[in-house]
Formats: structure tokens, sequence, C-alpha cells
């Protein structure tokens, strides 16, 4: 069979970059039977293009608009596919072309964020823009043959939400880059010369920065063990972003919490590796990756005990009320305050994070082209 996979998306180093640069080279890697063609933009397509993915094909810098993207996707890549007798399209970001509907290919949509359908007031676009964004999701459901949704709490809450046949709707895992995050140590940060806990997203606001830095406000420090705490969080909403600087500096913390906007990828694993603990206190999460990555560099995870975090994290991370202070606080407290349940949570940590691969993930996805 003929796959093609729609590559495209913006310049950010986000949890879609993280997916889409991992899973196409382990497809193309692990599949002797179909071929691929691969179009792509930006910062993805210099990712695929270092990692020597074949027949991968480069869309100009236009693409990095979000609206263009949108429409070469509905009108001009149905020609394509077409015209290049393609069998498959997969469509791994979130939206697929509508008139694949009225045609033979199959198409396959992957959804990574039910924001939409259970948090649209947390969408960072406006009212009218994030209504007219669920409309066009919900299209992109109903063409799809089949939806690839990444745990099972994503697959359910999205069946559950959008009332779309559950027998068309697959649960894959992602993995994670076990060479870039693991435990050794990257002495590339020992110029920081203070300790902290670490909360790494974007600020969109279902990510829940605020209740996280009302909590550590809360925090009891015991001597010569004090800690800032360091959020690693690109301007995603500009909304979000004031939301929380301006909350900052109105407390006057700004000597205690950092943050910083932009970090690459192969330096993100210093910042796990360094960091006392991981709080993760998001409303809304299809997986929560970077929980994940955390535990693999040796980190104990604290996270919220909602939406995909209780299954992706088992029983090898400590949970909190995401919407009480007292609650995050209580728990990061007993984490730096016990070197014995720092040692607990870091060996199951160590051992959860084994289960995750991004070959696994890929083969799966092989699995299901060649069995439907």
């Amino acid at each position: 069979m003929k796959i093609l996979i729609n590559a495209t998306g913006s310049d950010q180093t986000d949890g879609f970059f993280s997916y889409i640069t991992n899973i196409i080279p382990e497809i193309c890697n692990n599949d002797n039977k179909n071929n691929y063609i691969i179009y792509s933009n930006g910062i993805i397509y210099d990712s695929l293009k270092e990692q020597k993915v074949p027949n991968l094909i480069f869309l100009g810098d236009l693409f990095n608009k979000s609206f263009i993207r949108f429409f070469w996707m509905q009108f001009s890549l149905p020609y394509i596919l077409w015209k290049l007798k393609v069998n498959i399209l997969l469509s791994p970001l979130n939206a697929t072309p509508f008139v694949l509907k009225l045609t033979k290919i199959k198409s396959y949509l992957v959804i990574h964020s039910n924001l939409p359908w259970v948090y649209h007031q947390f969408l960072p676009y406006g009212s009218f823009k994030a209504g007219s964004l669920k409309l066009l999701k919900n299209l992109s459901l109903f063409c799809a043959d089949y939806i690839i949704t990444v745990s099972e709490n994503a697959k359910k809450e999205l069946v559950q939400q959008t009332g779309i046949n559950a027998d068309k709707t697959i649960s894959i895992l992602l993995g994670i880059d076990h060479e870039n995050y693991n435990q050794n140590l990257n002495n590339s940060l020992s110029v920081l010369n203070y300790k902290y806990i670490l909360y790494t997203a974007n600020s969109a606001l279902h990510h829940n920065h605020i209740n996280l830095i009302k909590a550590y406000q809360l925090l009891r420090f015991e001597k010569n063990n004090h800690h800032k705490l360091l959020l690693i969080m690109s301007n995603l909403d500009t909304h979000g972003t004031n939301t929380i600087r301006n909350y900052i500096s109105t407390n006057i913390l700004e000597r205690h919490i950092i943050i910083l906007q932009s970090i690459a990828p192969e330096k993100l694993k210093g910042y796990y590796q360094n960091a006392s603990v991981y709080v993760f206190p998001s409303l809304s999460e299809t997986f929560g990756l970077t929980t994940i990555e955390a535990m693999a560099c040796g980190v104990p995870v604290i996270t919220s005990n909602c939406s995909s975090m209780p299954e992706i994290n088992g029983d090898a991370a400590l949970y909190f009320d995401p919407y009480n202070p007292c609650d995050i606080a209580e728990k990061i407290n007993f984490v730096l305050q016990s070197e014995e349940q720092r040692t607990k949570m870091i060996n199951k940590g160590l051992d959860r994070v084994t289960r995750y691969n991004w070959e696994s993930t890929a083969k799966k996805m092989i699995d299901i082209f060649n069995e439907k």
C-alpha cells in the first residue's frame, strides 16, 4: 500500500512536535511492506531530514501559518492523494481533509487534545474561534475512517463527549526517547546554584499554573532546603502568559519563580535531571508526556488525580487534587522532606517508563494499517 503522512505543523517544540518527529522515523524503519510519502515543513521537516526519513517532501515557509496548512490540507492535499494513487492518509495532528469521506482513500486521524469538547473555555482563542475550531474538529472526526487516541482515558472521554463510534476509535500509547531522556546526568546545568521544583507546559490556562504557584506560596522549606519554582513555559496563550506573570508580580515572587520561555528538546533532559521534583498540575491531558520524561530522568513525579494522569503514571506518581493548592503543597512538602519517599518514587518511575517506547507505538500503528 501507498501511505501519505501529513507531517505539517507549527514551529513549536511541543508535544505534537515530539510525537511526529519520533513516530514517523520509527514507522519508516519498521515497515517493510508499505510505501510512505511524507509532506512536511519548518522544524518538523528539519528534524525528519536530519533523521534521514525517506520520501520526505518540503513545503515552504508559508506553511508555518495555520490557515495556509488548513486550506492546503482541505483543497490541495486531496488532489495530491488522488494523483499519487495513495491508499491511506495518516493525519497525526488533529485534523483531516473532509472530502475523503467521499473517496476510497482511508483516513487515519490522531487526536492529541480533547480540550474542544471537555474544557472548551480554556482554549486560547476566544469563544468564536474556539467554537469554530470545535466544529471543524467534529467534521474531521466524522470524515475520518479511523481515529487514534493516545490513551484509553482519552478514547473513553472522546467517545462520551462526541458520540463517535467506539469501534472506529483505537488507543495507541505514546513512547519516549530513552536515549535522550534517562538518568545519566548531563552536567550542562552545573551553573545553576539553586534547588528547584520543575513544571514544563505552555501557558494555556488548563495547565493550571496559578494553582501551582498558590501551592508554592504555602510550602514550608526546611533550613538550607529552599527551592525555587522553575516554569518552562512557551507563550502559546498570551492571555494565559499575562495572567501568570501578573500573579507573580502582584505577589512579589520574581525572586522565587523563574520562567524560561523556550528550551530546545536536547537541553530539556538537563532541566529534568537537576530538578528535586517534577509537578504536573494540568486539568486535562490525553497523555501527559512530560511526566514520563521526568521519570525516565530519575525525578519523582507529583501530578493531578484526573484525566489521563493516573492511567499513564500508575503507582509511580503521587497524586493531588489540582483544584486544591493546599493538597498540591502538602504532596510537594512530603516528597521534598522525605528522602525515603523520593527514592521509592524514583525507582518506581524508572520501572514504569520501560513500558513506553516509540518503536512499540509505531509497530502498533503499522499493524492497524495492515489489518483494517
